[in-house]
């Protein structure tokens, strides 16, 4: 079995394994003609487009902050930990 097909079955039962983690990435493997061995694993996350047309909610957990005002950073924190504590109230 070559590399490619050793590395391919792994990410395929990682995929099986994590499948709602798996549909929000695609990976793709590049390889040396020569050698036939794998020389890089690159991933990208796919647009949150794709994921709101298949019904999944946008993760909005993530949160960019370009400044490092500590006490911006805490007022945005707790927004957001009241925020989550609200929607997971209203869950049934």
């Amino acid at each position: 079995m070559s590399k490619k097909a050793i590395i391919n079955q792994k990410i395929g039962k990682l995929e099986h394994i994590y499948p709602t983690i798996a549909r929000h990435y695609d990976i793709k493997l590049l390889v040396d003609e020569k050698t036939k061995k794998v020389t890089s694993i690159n991933w990208k996350a796919k647009e949150s487009q794709e994921n709101q047309e298949k019904g999944q909610g946008v993760d909005f957990k993530k949160i960019r902050l370009k400044e490092k005002d500590e006490q911006k950073i805490s007022k945005t924190y707790n927004a957001k930990s009241k925020t989550l504590r609200n929607l997971f109230s209203l869950k049934l």
